[in-house]
């Protein structure tokens, strides 16, 4: 019997959940991976009050700033040594080549030893002000961040929503998409190990209405969304309600542009990136828009 999921949440697994499960399946067999049982709008509560309560107590924002970039060079290193595992279970979940699954782990640590890199040196400054005045620019977190992340690249997207906002001190409730839950979760108990206090990263499962949840969360000050322009639209209209900020990656559909005086053979190379992750990509290559002087060649 595949393994029952629950949602993260203060440091750990939902140990009752009430919502509905649904199974994951490996697209490439068709076999059931795991149960994975959806948050409801009063777990979602759950995730955002502990991570506003925690936002609150100042556990991660009021951390050293040397000792909070440093934890999450710990969390960097111990995605690269369960690389592997995660990559192997990127690849079942998601339905990737196992190739693409490892440069996506490896990719996701860099991000992480990126943003802790550079948060020692983003701090505040002066600004020129008139008269004999100074004006003092103070950078600080802004609370409990909502991050909702799409199906194609699981652990990437999930990783440039969680590192950013990690690194500057905020809390997070982090929901995956419904296809693609389990690095999420595997993710959520490295940050533990790696020393990111509970009730930081929390993790819900589940679609619409659970994202409609986190989205009009009176707690949450901050929302991410990487989806479809029709979500995105929707996403945008709840947020207003609280005055939140918002950041928006919507959907695209990229094209090769070939003009006449293009090199037509490497034009032609591109299209190797309609094949890529899948074909799961916004910006994989399957139009070519060509001008009609080099259309026959």
């Amino acid at each position: 019997m595949p393994e029952l999921k629950t949602c993260w949440i203060d440091g750990k697994a939902l140990p009752n959940p009430i919502g509905e499960v649904n199974p994951t399946i490996n697209p490439a067999s068709g076999e059931t991976l795991a149960q994975i049982a959806d948050a409801t709008a009063e777990e979602v509560d759950l995730a955002v009050r502990a991570a506003d309560r925690v936002f609150a107590r100042g556990d991660w924002r009021k951390m050293p700033t040397s000792k909070r970039s440093q934890t999450l060079i710990n969390l960097a290193n111990l995605i690269r040594a369960n690389a592997e595992e995660l990559a192997q279970l990127e690849s079942r979940n998601a339905g990737k080549t196992i190739t693409d699954a490892r440069d996506e782990i490896q990719y996701g640590a860099n991000i992480l030893q990126f943003f802790a890199g550079i948060l020692p040196a983003f701090c505040g400054e002066t600004a020129p002000v008139s008269g004999n005045g100074i004006g003092l620019v103070f950078r600080e977190p802004v609370g409990v961040c909502g991050l909702i992340v799409p199906w194609n690249f699981p652990f990437v997207v999930t990783l440039w929503k969680v590192a950013p906002a990690l690194a500057m001190g905020n809390s997070v409730v982090l929901k995956p998409a419904p296809a693609t839950p389990l690095t999420a979760l595997r993710l959520a108990e490295l940050a533990q190990e790696a020393g990111i206090p509970d009730g930081v990263l929390n993790v819900v499962f589940g679609g619409a209405e659970v994202g409609r949840s986190l989205v009009l969360h009176p707690l949450v000050r901050k929302v991410s969304f990487t989806g479809s322009t029709r979500t995105g639209k929707e996403v945008m209209r709840m947020a207003a309600e609280g005055v939140k900020r918002v950041s928006l990656e919507l959907g695209g559909k990229s094209a090769s542009l070939v003009f006449a005086d293009a090199n037509v053979e490497k034009a032609a190379e591109t299209v190797w990136s309609v094949f890529a992750n899948a074909g799961q990509d916004c910006c994989a290559r399957s139009r070519m828009l060509i001008q009609r002087e080099v259309y026959n060649d």
